[in-house]
């Protein structure tokens, strides 16, 4: 068995079924830097060909001292080569890391790369833009001779979605002993994942009711490494109501995330630091201040149960009951009308969701599409999330399909025409469906779904009535009876039923038009 020392705390070692991976010398404490990496290849978001990118990986390679080679030459790769230029190219895709800054889009590290998945990985990946180097921390303790693992995915999604990524992206499947889980224990751990992700997103929409999930949030802190962000989100929404006392205990604990996970010189602390240890900072602060409270209202002398029983009592206005209509321009904005990223900007009371169809698909280092909105300009699109696109189902990545995206923003990217840059997977949903036919559906909402006077038409027949039927499949449609139900189906309105089934929703969570009576501060 091969052992070559990597740093003081750790080794790589062969690992059986895995190739090689990092391992522990001793115990490692969580909140850990096992590793501060500069990359030995980068590849630039300024070099589009492929052939460029070819030759400047290849020239990259040429300068590596011998045992560098031999170590990059040594890293697996899922693409089929004929030549060298191929090869690296390969391994670089393969085992490619993101940096996303200074004009790089993704790197190869010595060390870094060697670091194997598990969906219940022990420490974070990240790239520090302060020291330029790649870390890697400790998400909780390891032991001595523990092989450390990061996640590879954007996303801790559930179980056969996790393997269809993996599979498609990276050529293995996992075996973590989260993926290895009995049928039953793998089923119940999907539907908490599939809760923390709904959490997640309703902290980071505003859209939650306090009181009602915080034990589902101590799922989130065992689980989810997005866990500082989703704390920062919520104090940004407390304090731009005016609540500092929870605002404060928000960011703190966003603030005392971001330094275990990624140390203390990251991103998010050199950037929001301030505002993190004085909320007052934050230039949302006082937009509302329907919550007010002051950060000496903190209470001081409750148990932790009551203390975190008083934290999650504050609950955001709920949403207005209306079917969004996909025709509105102002709400469904066309590309051009999209904002311009305008550098974390915030908007009181405005939210919109550009729509467009995928027209072609590229997974060359990243995720990437060419959309056509609704008013036929086509532009392309491309995934700066942590996992690069790997966040969106293989079954969802099809021409044909239809993206519904929260607060798209122009984007001038280093080469190419203007695009969307998206870096939140969660403001993402996928309509299996054409454009055309998304809309179709959305007049048919409006015009059938709708009562006035305790009156609807029949989508069948047309007819008004009050004692109409409701479809049992969608929940959105009426019948004078089941024939006119029976004709419906029959002219292909069963098979939509799925995708008109609270429409109004965005991933089951927000509604247009959103909440207005507390401000949600918009990225």
């Amino acid at each position: 068995m091969s052992l070559t020392r990597a740093s003081p705390i750790t080794y790589i070692q062969d690992v059986p079924g895995k190739g090689v991976g990092l391992i522990a010398t001793s115990k490692i404490p969580r909140g850990t830097r096992i590793l501060a990496e500069e990359p030995v290849i980068v590849v630039s978001e300024t070099v589009s060909t492929l052939e460029a990118i070819k030759s400047t990986v290849a020239s990259q390679v040429d300068c590596l001292t011998k045992a560098q080679r031999q170590t990059f030459l040594s890293m697996p790769s899922i693409h089929p080569f004929r030549n060298s230029g191929e090869q690296y190219l390969g391994i670089v895709r393969t085992v490619g890391l993101p940096i996303d800054a200074d004009g790089v889009s993704s790197g190869v590290f010595l060390e870094a790369c060697r670091i194997n998945h598990a969906c219940d990985n022990n420490a974070q990946k990240s790239w520090n833009r302060k020291i330029k180097r790649h870390t890697v921390h400790a998400l909780r303790d390891i032991d001595e001779g523990e092989e450390i693992t990061i996640f590879y995915l954007g996303q801790l999604t559930k179980r056969s979605e996790r393997q269809r990524s993996l599979q498609a992206n990276f050529g293995f499947t996992c075996t973590c002993r989260l993926c290895s889980l009995p049928p039953k224990d793998s089923e119940e751990s999907d539907k908490r994942l599939e809760e923390i992700l709904r959490i997640e997103r309703a902290i980071n929409r505003g859209v939650m009711d306090f009181s009602h999930i915080s034990a589902p949030l101590q799922m989130l802190r065992q689980h989810d490494i997005g866990l500082p962000r989703a704390h920062f989100d919520a104090a940004q929404i407390l304090t731009a109501n005016g609540d500092l006392a929870r605002g404060s205990v928000f960011a703190k604990r966003a603030l005392d995330g971001w330094i275990e996970k990624e140390g203390d010189d990251c991103d998010q602390v050199g950037e929001h630091g301030p505002a993190l240890q004085d909320p007052s900072k934050f230039l949302v602060y006082g937009f509302s201040m329907k919550w007010k409270t002051a950060v000496d209202d903190v209470p001081r002398h409750l148990s932790p149960d009551d203390f975190e029983a008083w934290l999650w009592r504050r609950a955001t206005a709920g949403c207005r009951k209306e079917f969004a209509d996909l025709r509105d321009c102002a709400t469904f904005p066309d590309f051009y009308n999209c904002l311009t990223r305008s550098g974390g900007r915030w908007q009181q009371q405005c939210h919109w969701c550009f729509m467009a169809e995928i027209v072609s698909v590229d997974t060359f280092l990243c995720l990437r599409f060419e959309v056509r909105d609704v008013s036929g300009k086509t532009a392309p699109m491309a995934f700066h999330t942590e996992g690069r696109g790997t966040e969106i189902s293989p079954r969802d990545i099809r021409t044909g399909y239809t993206l519904g995206i929260l607060y798209a923003e122009r984007h001038a990217f280093a080469f190419g025409e203007p695009g969307i840059r998206q870096e939140d997977a969660a403001t993402l949903k996928v309509f299996p469906l054409p454009m055309q036919k998304l809309l179709s559906l959305n007049d048919s909402i409006h015009q059938y779904a709708t009562a006035a006077d305790g009156a609807r038409a029949c989508h069948g027949c047309g007819r008004t009535g009050v004692a109409l039927k409701q479809c049992a499949k969608c929940s959105m449609f009426w019948y004078c009876d089941k024939a006119c139900q029976t004709g419906s189906w029959r002219n292909l309105q069963s098979s939509l039923c799925p995708f008109v089934f609270q429409p109004t929703d965005f991933d089951g969570r927000v509604c247009f038009p959103l909440p207005s009576e507390g401000v949600v501060p918009n990225r």
